[in-house]
């Protein structure tokens, strides 16, 4: 692959993660509905950082408990739902392909 097709394939990712931010932004502008809208951004945030799923989890203050509210469709069949108990957890975000 010379330079200008390397150009190339830089600038139509490029296109691509633009396009992925417009239709979250359209996404979050037409809802008011939070758990359509989480599992949305769930969706479009796991694409443009390339991974295999994503997940939201809030803390309900009156139990201490973290309670899922959102995955994205590979997260939602793998049994992502419910609660954990409320632990001193440092939570990050992992990477298998290096970046």
């Amino acid at each position: 692959m010379d330079d200008k097709d390397e150009r190339l394939a830089s600038y139509e990712r490029e296109i691509r993660r633009l396009n992925q931010l417009v239709e979250v932004s359209l996404a979050i502008n037409s809802t008011l509905d939070l758990r359509p809208l989480l599992r949305a951004i769930m969706d479009y945030a796991a694409g443009i950082a390339d991974a295999e799923s994503a997940s939201v989890m809030l803390l309900d203050r009156t139990t201490g408990q973290l309670r899922f509210v959102a995955s994205t469709t590979a997260s939602r069949g793998a049994g992502m739902s419910g609660v954990l108990p409320s632990l001193r957890v440092t939570m990050g975000v992992s990477s298998l392909n290096g970046r």
